[in-house]
């Protein structure tokens, strides 16, 4: 069994934890909108969307998204389904300014 003092001393101590505690204030998080355009063919990517960068996961486990990025550094992201193969109608694009 552990000894008095050592009882007194995880009680003090769980005491100063609790009561040191503060709220922490959470950031105002404002959200851009992305702008999402039309993909000129439904069956191609087009070459001016610039050079391949990238993939990442999607919304499901069969609809990764491909990155590209022009010159100017825009990015556009178009999503593929490899399992059906068809891709997204539309497609994303971050602008850089």
């Amino acid at each position: 069994m552990l000894p008095k003092l050592a009882i007194v001393f995880m009680a003090v101590l769980a005491v100063g934890l609790v009561s040191s505690c503060s709220k922490v204030e959470r950031e105002d998080l404002s959200f851009g909108s992305l702008k999402s355009v039309e993909l000129p063919s439904p069956n191609s990517i087009p070459a001016e969307y610039g050079r391949f960068v990238g993939v990442s996961s999607g919304t499901a486990a069969t609809w990764p998204a491909l990155w590209f990025e022009k010159p100017d550094g825009t990015i556009t992201a178009v999503g593929v389904n490899w399992a059906g193969a068809e891709m997204l109608t539309r497609v994303t694009v971050v602008e850089r300014r």
